[in-house]
């Protein structure tokens, strides 16, 4: 049985933990969090990043420190079992080949899940 991803913090991941599943979690590199763990809605400019050094260091950090900053600078706590790159940010496919690139070169374990 595969495993769908489900945003960290929504009330899909709650509903399908209290019915006793194990939900994977998501968690995005390549959009913006506000305050309160939700992404900034994709109307408002800078809601998607572009700069592969940025995507880069949000991954990282969402690995293994399982946190993000969100967009007035606090910072979110997020335990996610998946990190997504969205396929219409653009430039996504090579944003996803560095984001691997790094989390394999700081040890982090990768897998693909294959194609939505």
């Amino acid at each position: 049985m595969g495993c769908f991803s489900w945003p960290a913090g929504s009330q899909l991941v709650a509903a399908a933990r209290a019915a006793g599943l194990a939900p994977c979690v998501e968690a995005f590199a390549d959009r913006a969090y506000a305050a309160d763990g939700s992404l900034v809605s994709r109307a408002v400019a800078g809601s998607v990043l572009h700069d592969a050094q940025v995507v880069v260091g949000r991954a990282l950090r969402l690995a293994i420190d399982r946190t993000v900053v969100a967009v007035d600078g606090s910072l979110l706590q997020i335990v996610a079992d998946t990190i997504c790159i969205h396929s219409d940010t653009p430039g996504a496919a090579s944003l996803a080949a560095a984001v691997r690139r790094a989390l394999e070169d700081a040890g982090v374990p990768c897998a693909r899940r294959g194609r939505a």
